[in-house]
């Protein structure tokens, strides 16, 4: 699988911005992307701090909508500081 490469803000801005679109994360977001040296979900970053000011069962709700669409990035996206591309 084609993976593209990705800056991190540009990345913490699509996970945002998805987390506007759904009403049960509306008042949620992920503070950072970071590293994953051990490329445990297939890539080498994963999110870090997930922050929530509504319910506990809105973050819930949301968890499970952020981990899918979390996994579907990871599968096409690494981080890297420059704008090339890994097969």
């Amino acid at each position: 699988m084609v993976q593209f490469a990705i800056g991190r803000g540009e990345l913490l801005r699509i996970i945002n911005n998805f987390l506007r679109t759904k009403a049960s994360c509306a008042n949620c977001r992920v503070v950072a992307i970071v590293d994953d040296a051990e490329w445990s979900g297939g890539t080498n970053w994963k999110i870090q701090g997930f922050t929530c000011t509504g319910s506990d069962n809105e973050r819930v709700a949301c968890e499970d909508a952020v981990n899918e669409f979390i996994a579907a990035l990871q599968a096409r996206y690494v981080v890297s500081d420059r704008t090339i591309n890994r097969v």
